[in-house]
């Protein structure tokens, strides 16, 4: 059973006087494009339309948290023009974040070691 004070916290309605680390996660560049990317692709009907995605790449960090809001504007600032040129080559949106450098490829050579 917790305690009031494990409850509180692991409900972060508790003011600490340190706030907890947060979890490591994946690159999180990377995150923040293929989420960017994937949501303009789903914003986007034609893909030819450079305007129409330029207007959807101003709005869609509007859809974030405050707390990386930020980062994404800036995501968006430096790549809207690359951004803009692949989704109108109908690039995925993980294709786009490893052109960008933001994703590792997938090593397509990597074989697991075998287990003995």
């Amino acid at each position: 059973a917790l305690n009031a004070d494990e409850a509180c916290a692991l409900m972060n309605l508790c003011k600490d006087e340190q706030p907890p680390t947060p979890p490591p996660v994946r690159d999180s560049g990377c995150i923040l494009c293929e989420y960017v990317v994937s949501t303009l692709d789903k914003m986007i009907e034609d893909k030819s339309n450079e305007e129409a995605i330029k207007n959807a790449l101003d709005n869609v960090c509007s859809y974030l948290p405050d707390s990386i809001s930020g980062q994404c504007k800036n995501f968006v600032d430096t790549y809207t023009d690359l951004i803009i040129d692949m989704i109108a080559k109908e690039a995925t949106p993980d294709e786009i974040c490893q052109e960008l450098g933001l994703c590792k490829k997938p090593n397509m050579f990597y074989q697991p070691a075998p287990v003995t």
